[in-house]
């Protein structure tokens, strides 16, 4: 390139605007001009100048820039505007804020009710205490994108993602202390969303706790209502199950297909083992989980 264009234009003398200009050729020339955004360059200002004497350089070499390139200011302001680098910048304040505090990553459905409002005000008290929260939702209503919310003091960012595996290869990059499943009710694949739990987990080593908010993990049919809307009881025998996921006509079956209930309990029994913590709000829920898994 400083073949083809030369090196910096003398007529700029001591400083300033001399590497816009010779951008500016570059970009007349047919070249682009690039955000390297792994180089860091440390820059100490006022290092070449005194004060008066960079602004009057600044000023006089500002109006040569924009004679030589009248669309210089244009592009700039466009830019500016487009602000392509407003989601890396984000990103670099939520990993220096991440490397600070305590960090639970949340893993929760976007419907609404009572699990999200639990969650909801777990956030609130979390972050008041100076704790980092990563609050990832999946909206299953509207746009059917994955949602991931960084929150802590100073500091409210929401980025959507339509794919599981980038989330889960950015947050693999964070250090996680806590992950926390509050429900996966309406994720679009349950089985690859617990594959990605564990991976991240074993990854980076966290804790992981799993409240039971509903029956999710026990049957697709997290209220345990049969094909007949009665209470199912957790039989023991799987071909009861087998044949009430087949025939069932409930609400889960918006969300979930799942039908072989062997396969469905056997992916949520590895979070049961992989879990430092399993809560249960009553001693009947307790109860009923057990007989699903009665070795947790």
């Amino acid at each position: 390139l400083v073949d083809k264009i030369g090196m910096f234009d003398e007529i700029f003398g001591k400083g300033y605007g001399e590497e816009n200009d010779w951008c500016q050729r570059a970009i007349e020339n047919g070249y682009k001009n690039i955000h390297v955004t792994n180089l860091f360059v440390y820059h100490k200002h006022g290092g070449s100048f005194p004060s008066e004497e960079k602004q009057r350089l600044i000023s006089q070499n500002l109006f040569t820039l924009n004679k030589k390139h009248p669309t210089y200011d244009e592009q700039i302001q466009k830019l500016i505007s487009e602000n392509k680098l407003e989601i890396l910048r984000e990103y670099l304040q939520i990993k220096i804020k991440n490397q600070q505090l305590n960090t639970t990553l949340i893993i929760d459905h976007g419907l609404g009710g009572g699990a999200n409002h639990y969650i909801d005000e777990s956030i609130e008290k979390r972050v008041k205490n100076g704790e980092m929260l990563i609050l990832l939702r999946y909206d299953f209503n509207v746009l059917k994108v994955y949602t991931i919310h960084f929150l802590a003091l100073d500091l409210d960012y929401k980025f959507s993602v339509s794919n599981s595996v980038e989330i889960f290869e950015m947050l693999s990059n964070l250090k996680i202390n806590e992950i926390f499943i509050n429900s996966l009710v309406s994720y679009p694949n349950v089985h690859e969303m617990i594959s990605e739990i564990i991976y991240l987990q074993e990854k980076i080593n966290s804790k992981l706790v799993l409240p039971i908010h509903d029956f999710f993990p026990v049957c697709p049919s997290y209220t345990l209502l049969n094909q007949d809307m009665k209470y199912c009881e957790v039989p023991n025998d799987k071909n009861v199950c087998k044949n009430c996921l087949i025939n069932n006509r409930n609400e889960f079956k918006i969300f979930e297909k799942e039908i072989n209930i062997d396969e469905w309990r056997n992916s949520w029994n590895k979070i049961n083992n992989l879990s430092d913590k399993i809560i249960c709000f009553s001693n009947s829920s307790k109860d009923i989980y057990l007989k699903a898994y009665p070795k947790c």
